[in-house]
């Protein structure tokens, strides 16, 4: 007699999770991604715990409120947000998100990596590939809503 083959496990992402990333657009799930690599990855685990750099306090505000923003908008029964304001609520943090680490990421081109320790790189590249993302996904969303 053949063994019995175990029960499938569950997943260990909620189901209330996977259905709110199922509401999520493309575009704001990149946002999302983007967000949460600048912020998670960037700013808590590499600046704060690993004490190798960090993000002006603009762009940790703006990438909060983005995050907030595509919770409220999805978890309510009905949208908090109308779609046009919800647009620019999206868009504008992304840009102060944006700005300063194109900033950051010229300068590092102009004067080069030779004085940065291998923890400010990789911090680096979380928060210009998270800036990247998001703007990539804030371009992705705005033209979808403009349809």
């Amino acid at each position: 007699m053949a063994p019995i083959p175990p029960a499938p496990r569950p997943s260990p992402i909620p189901a209330s999770l996977k259905g709110f990333v199922a509401q999520l657009d493309q575009g704001e799930r990149l946002i999302g991604a983007g967000g949460l690599l600048v912020l998670v990855l960037g700013e808590l685990l590499i600046g704060a715990l690993l004490g190798s750099g960090g993000i002006g306090i603009t762009s940790v505000l703006a990438t909060t409120t983005i995050l907030v923003t595509l919770y409220l908008r999805h978890s309510a029964s009905a949208p908090l947000l109308s779609a046009q304001l919800y647009g620019v609520v999206l868009v504008v943090p992304v840009a102060l998100v944006a700005v300063p680490a194109l900033s950051d990421l010229l300068s590092t081109i102009h004067l080069g990596f030779g004085a940065m320790t291998g923890l400010t790189v990789v911090f680096d590249l979380a928060y210009w590939v998270g800036a990247g993302l998001m703007v990539w996904g804030a371009l992705v969303h705005w033209r979808s809503a403009a349809r």
